[in-house]
This record gives C-alpha cells, structure tokens and sequence, in this order.
C-alpha cells in the first residue's frame, strides 16, 4: 500500500501544509476567479467597463440583462464579441485559473514572479486584441490577478497565523509558558532543527512500579500516575525544562533547548531536588487515602547532545539522542543499587561549582568504554556547616582509600561513617564491598 506524504511544505511558511487549509485556499481562489469569469461574460455582452458599479448593477438586474437575451440566443450571439477576441479572453482567464490554482503550493516569491508573468501574458493579449476589446481583457484579467494575489496573501497568513498558534499549543505541553512566548515572538530564536548542543538529561523514573501496579485498578493506577507525573511536569517547566516523553511510569526531561541556557545543569539539579521534596506531602495524602507512596530514582547527565524534530514523516518529536542520553537512563538505575535519590554525572557537577557532592563510586555503565564518576548533591556550599564539610572530608579519605587499594583503613574510616549516619545504606554497602575485596586478596 502506498501512502503520500502529506507533509510536503506548500505555503506562504515551511509550517503551512499541504492539508485542508491549502485545499481551502485552493477552493476559495478557484471561486473567486469563476465568479469574476462569469461576471464578465454578461459585461461584455452589454458592451459596458468593468468596474463595481457595473458588477452591482448586472447582479441586481440579472433577469433582465441576461437572462432575458440568453430566451433569444440570436439576438445573444450576435451582440457579442468576435471569435478572436473571444478566443484572448478565455485564454487569459484560463491562464488566471491556472494562478488559482497553483497559488496555494508556492511562496511568495515564487507567487509574484507568477503573477508578474501572467500579467505580462495578459498585456501580450490585450495588445493583439482588436482595440475595442483589449481595454476589457486587461481589466478583467488584471482584477482577476489582483483579486488572486491579495486573496492568496491574506489566506496564507491566516494558514501561517494558524499553524504558528498550533505549534505554540504543542509547545506548551512540553516547555515553559515564558519560552513559548519567546517563540512566538521569535521563531528564529527557537531553533526545532537538528543541531549538536551541550544540554542535561534527567530520567526520572518511580521505584518498584511493576508491584505496586498490581495492587491497583488500571482506573486508580491512571489517577496515581497522573498526579505525579503532573506534579513532576509542573516542575521541569518551572525551572525551563523541556519535558520529552512519558515512558510508562518514567520521565525524560531535558534542559538547554530548543532555547538555550547557559544554567542548564543547576536548572536541572533544582528540579531534580524539588520533585524530590514534593514528594514528601504527596506520599502523606497517598498514604491517607490508602495508596501506595512513590519513591523515585532521577539521574542527571550534561554534555554534547544531537537534538531536534528527530522521526518520520508520519511521526514527528522533539526530543535529544546520543551518549548523554544513555548516561542518564543509566545513572537514575544505579540510585537503586546505592539507594540514593539523585544521582549526577562529574560532566553535570562540574557546571554546578556552588554544590557539594558526595562522591559516589566510578563504575564503567553498558554502553560506555569510560568508567563514569557517580555523584549525589548535598547542599549549597554557602549553607554547608562545618560538620557537613568535616563528614565529607571523611567520606572522601575513605573513598580514595578503597580505589587505592588500602582496604584496612578504608574499612575502618567506613565503619566510623557508619555509626554517624546509621541509616545510610551507603556504607553498609562498601562495608560489604571491602569484606568481599578483602577474602578474595586472602584466597590468592
């Protein structure tokens, strides 16, 4: 089965379509010249100029100027014009036909070179016309194309002013109001084309979904994800993200197009930690209402991203591939090996010089060659207190000392770490790590 592309850029615009609306204007400018065409049939049989006054005065006395002669088609045929003058006239108005109809599939530079050489046609005509009637081929002719080109002008703008309005709809749902404000203003500020641009991605993604959709009804599991989903929307675009897609019960976000921004990496960190935060009161009112709680995973990666309208053509998104993107989906998976919220990657920290991080662990992600470096966000270094600066000090010597090897004292400095923060996972997990190290050096 063959289909045709019904994509194909047709109009005053590239976003004007060859859809309904170019049909419309097609239709509305076929009209337009086969009213003119049939009102100059009665005008040159009366022998009369072509103006308004003339039209008017044929369309209210239709009865008896022409349809009384066309009883007497003798009379009729003899009162009109010559063969030869006949045979100009239809040409020309077939040659404006022609112009409605080709009209709706050029732009404007392509329509006025039409027009000027349809017009230049018309005068051809009208000077080998015999002299009585060349004055009525130009007029009608002229009309006809003048009556064409502003119809054109003013359909395609509408065609233009519609399809601007209903990319700014879509836009909506997917960037922050004041970006698409920008773009409407702007369009050449907005770039939807392909293009290569150092962006961050963020999966966020809710932990143990597969369970917890089973414990309910498709209508409650719809009403569940929706609330949170909204909630997480609301965010990225508060803080000038660019939602991608809904993937079952996971969000892709990213920030830095289609306008850039040079904080694309703290905008996401910030929405990151404050879908985060707003978890707290939802969970309250699910568990209130009986429901289960979220908890979520997110995972941030910046770097060099190919983004633009990316699909086919019957099937267009918005959204961003490459590397980063691969190093996010993996990065929100390993908050729950290590059992943290957020996790970023040294690319994303590095653009964000007024948080402290905890360094993680390095691990070597599917699909890489590098090893990639885990961090989780702490606080703002201006709100850090010396005892948050004296744990990560900590916490640092006992990192370095487990990739260097010197598993004595990095479990003893683990151990330490452990009783001052008991419930955190983390370190009952290089306890383990170091326990396992250890009994294999043993064995060989």
């Amino acid at each position: 089965m063959r289909y045709k592309d019904k994509n194909k850029s047709a109009g005053f615009f590239p976003i004007f379509k060859k859809t309904q609306a170019s049909r419309l204007i097609v239709f509305i400018l076929l009209s337009v010249q086969l009213i003119v065409f049939f009102l100059s049939i009665p005008l040159t049989y009366l022998n009369v100029p072509v103006s308004f006054s003339s039209i008017w005065k044929v369309l209210t006395n239709f009865d008896t100027l022409v349809l009384s002669p066309l009883l007497a088609p003798d009379n009729f045929l003899s009162n009109f014009p010559s063969y030869n003058y006949s045979v100009s006239f239809l040409v020309a108005q077939a040659a404006c036909f022609l112009v409605a109809g080709a009209l709706s599939y050029l732009r404007l530079m392509q329509a006025s070179f039409l027009i000027v050489f349809v017009a230049a046609f018309i005068f051809l005509l009208a000077y080998n016309a015999p002299p009585n009637n060349s004055e009525l081929i130009l007029k009608v002719g002229l009309t006809s194309l003048a009556l064409l080109f502003f119809g054109y002008f003013l359909l395609s703008f509408y065609a233009e002013h519609k399809g601007r309005r209903q990319m700014t709809n879509m836009l909506c749902q997917y960037i922050p109001p004041e970006l698409v404000s920008l773009y409407s203003d702007n369009p050449e500020a907005v770039n939807l084309k392909g293009e290569s641009r150092e962006l961050t991605v963020m999966f966020c993604d809710i932990q143990g979904f597969s369970t917890i959709s089973e414990s309910l009804s498709p209508r409650e599991l719809a009403t569940w994800l929706n609330d949170f989903f909204s909630m997480a929307s609301e965010i990225i675009i508060r803080y000038e993200g660019t939602i991608d897609k809904y993937m079952g019960d996971c969000i892709m976000a990213f920030w830095g197009a289609p306008v850039p921004n040079p904080d694309h990496a703290s905008a996401a960190l910030e929405a990151a930690m404050e879908i985060q935060r707003e978890l707290i009161p939802m969970n309250e009112r699910f568990k209130a209402e009986g429901k289960p709680e979220i908890h979520v995973g997110i995972g941030l990666s910046s770097g060099e991203t190919n983004v633009g309208n990316i699909g086919s053509k019957y099937r267009m998104a918005y959204t961003v591939i490459g590397d980063t993107v691969n190093t996010a989906e993996r990065l929100e998976s390993q908050t729950r090996i290590y059992k943290v919220p957020i996790i970023l990657s040294k690319e994303t920290a590095l653009l964000i010089p007024g948080i402290f991080f905890r360094d993680l662990d390095v691990i070597r992600v599917k699909g890489k060659k590098k090893h990639v470096k885990l961090l989780e966000p702490v606080c703002n270094k201006l709100e850090a207190t010396p005892q948050i600066k004296q744990y990560l000090s900590l916490h640092q010597k006992a990192i370095l000392h487990y990739r260097k090897r010197n598993y004595d004292k990095a479990e003893r400095l683990f151990r330490i770490l452990q009783r001052l923060r008991p419930n955190d996972y983390l370190y009952q997990l290089y306890l383990h790590k170091v326990a396992r190290k250890k009994a294999r050096r043993n064995v060989s």
